[in-house]
């Protein structure tokens, strides 16, 4: 599977503080359950690299409350760091009538959740994208090189 090469792979500590190498059976199970590990977990990656590029404020307050990652992809910024296809595919599963909140507010009495095993490969896809993406974002910060400071006189 496409993510066997991810988990294959060295990664950064910071993203290790994300993703493990036992997580791959959590990526393996077709178990609804997972999604209580993986909504929440793109959700911080989301997060973590909006904050990363720091082009995008996401300690605003919204009433009172931290952005959530639905207002977040609505930026123009945003988009320009995920891209137009990533972004489709998170608003999909993110918005108000979404798997991801069905799941994580749910009510017996509304909800029937139903997820076919496309839309989970296409969750556990989109957590791989956002992991890569992310370490490729920190590799680039990493990259930037002081070449001289200046002493500033007074």
């Amino acid at each position: 599977m496409f993510y066997d090469d991810f988990f294959q792979k060295c990664h950064t500590k910071e993203l290790d503080n994300f993703i493990h190498e036992d997580d791959i059976l959590l990526f393996k199970s077709n178990n609804i359950a997972v999604l209580y590990y993986f909504f929440p977990l793109i959700e911080r990656l989301v997060i973590e690299l909006l904050d990363l590029t720091s082009l995008v404020n996401i300690e605003h307050k919204d009433q009172g409350t931290i952005r959530t990652v639905n207002s977040l992809l609505h930026q123009e910024k945003t988009k320009e760091i995920l891209g137009n296809s990533l972004i489709k595919k998170l608003e999909k599963y993110f918005k108000d009538d979404g798997i991801r909140n069905k799941i994580m507010h749910y009510n017996n009495d509304i909800n029937k959740i139903q997820i076919d095993k496309e839309d989970m490969q296409i969750i556990k896809y989109i957590t791989i994208q956002l992991a890569s993406l992310y370490e490729e974002e920190l590799k680039k910060i990493d990259s930037i090189k002081i070449e001289r400071i200046d002493l500033i006189k007074k």
